[in-house]
């Protein structure tokens, strides 16, 4: 089981008690926890923003994409061919939409989504 806390890219924190809860149940259970609880430890290394990581969500129209399956797909592709990672919906039960986030630089973000416009244009059905 892995554990992420704080969670991205909102930054909730999980509780002592649920925390305290999975690790009891994962003992009893005999299953293996890995926690992702890093940015407690170097808090003093690195800089926090307090505001909290801003995401949108984008219906993919898979009927306008020649060669796209799914969002899992869309999302494989575009990040092998421009380097660019974006969290199918797939993965948090929205199928065929797109997690974009905007916890980067702005000017990453402004090259990311041209990144993203090339690569849809050249996937685009040709009538």
């Amino acid at each position: 089981m892995v554990i992420i806390n704080p969670k991205n890219p909102c930054g909730n924190v999980d509780s002592y008690q649920y925390l305290n809860e999975i690790a009891e149940t994962a003992r009893k259970l005999g299953i293996v926890v890995i926690a992702d609880e890093i940015s407690e430890c170097i808090k003093r290394c690195l800089e926090f923003s307090a505001e909290p990581a801003t995401f949108i969500q984008v219906k993919l129209e898979l009927s306008l994409l020649e060669d796209i399956t799914n969002d899992m797909d869309f999302c494989l592709k575009l990040a092998e061919a421009e380097s660019v990672i974006i969290l199918p919906g797939s993965a948090v039960g929205m199928k065929n939409w797109l997690r974009i986030t905007f916890a980067v630089d702005p000017l990453c973000l402004e090259d990311g989504l041209e990144r993203v416009r090339a690569y849809c244009i050249r996937h685009s059905q040709k009538d």
